[in-house]
């Protein structure tokens, strides 16, 4: 995420504290569940975060080895302000979205599968069909128009009030005089 915003140059901005945190956060909790755990953070640092003191380097790894911190999806996700469109554009699936709870992930996720697999199947977009039928009968009631596009049907031709010809010959086979 890192490479992607900031380039190859590292994080330069006000940012760079909290991914640094971040990155110490995560090698806390690797180096705990693993003893062979090789810490990369003081290479990481050099190459990430160029801008970033050794004053406040050290400053951060205090705060991150003072406070015993349980490193959760939620938490990381809040350090590093991902949302949801950033976690899916780096695949980066181990931290939860702000802004967003994962049930809405669900639930967004599932609509987004429905959406591909009714554009698969050749169903136009909600609403489109309805929104067609409309303009072909805007004053047909809701229930008539829903029934008329489940059942194929289109609305008959309307005669406009007051565009009714006359003949010139009546509907008895004279001719109307004058």
């Amino acid at each position: 995420m890192i490479k992607a915003d900031h380039g190859t140059s590292g994080c330069r901005g006000p940012e760079q504290r909290d991914y640094f945190i971040a990155m110490a956060w995560l090698e806390e909790t690797a180096a705990a569940a693993d003893p062979n755990y090789r810490r990369t953070l003081a290479k990481n640092a050099v190459r990430y975060f160029p801008k970033l003191s050794p004053a406040a380097q050290a400053d951060a790894l205090a705060e991150v080895q003072a406070s015993p911190y349980q490193v959760t999806t939620r938490s990381l996700g809040e350090l590093i302000g991902l949302t949801y469109e950033r976690r899916e554009q780096f695949k980066f699936w181990h931290a939860e979205p702000i802004g967003i709870t994962m049930a809405e992930v669900e639930q967004l996720k599932d609509r987004l599968r429905k959406e591909k697999n009714r554009r698969a199947n050749g169903t136009p977009p909600r609403g489109e069909q309805y929104a067609q039928a409309k303009l072909l009968d805007p004053d047909a009631p809701r229930s008539t128009t829903y029934d008329r596009i489940q059942h194929n049907r289109v609305a008959r031709k309307r005669v406009q009030p007051g565009c009714t010809e006359l003949d010139a010959t009546s509907g008895y086979g004279g001719y109307l005089h004058p």
